[in-house]
């Protein structure tokens, strides 16, 4: 059903989840989306600031990229970065990957408690 709205044209724009779809998947439809005039305004609900700064990345690296969905759902582990919202626009980490580096403070103090060892 998405190919036959893409090839009558009658959609303008894509939306399937940037965790649950990966960047491999996001890549291909790109690619097969080229030559439309869709656009991808990526999902990212419950997510959380994982998903947010997943479709980020993602965002940058896409010819097609319209909008981030920024969800803030807890829990949130990560440490502060060098990342920020600033006069309507996102800045991206400056190194490789998504640039998240887990808290240990925060995990310990927060959800340390709740983990389950299985063996």
């Amino acid at each position: 059903m998405f190919v036959d709205l893409v090839d009558n044209g009658l959609i303008d724009g894509y939306q399937p989840d940037t965790v649950s779809a990966g960047f491999s998947r996001w890549q291909a439809l790109e690619e097969w989306l080229a030559s439309t005039d869709v656009r991808s305004i990526p999902h990212n609900f419950g997510n959380s600031n994982f998903g947010a700064r997943a479709t980020l990345v993602f965002g940058a690296a896409s010819p097609t990229f319209v909008s981030l969905e920024d969800e803030r759902y807890l829990p949130n582990v990560y440490a502060d970065d060098d990342v920020s919202f600033d006069n309507g626009s996102y800045s991206v980490p400056a190194g490789p990957g998504l640039g998240l580096a887990v808290d240990a403070d925060v995990y310990q103090r927060k959800f340390a408690g709740h983990e389950v060892l299985i063996r």
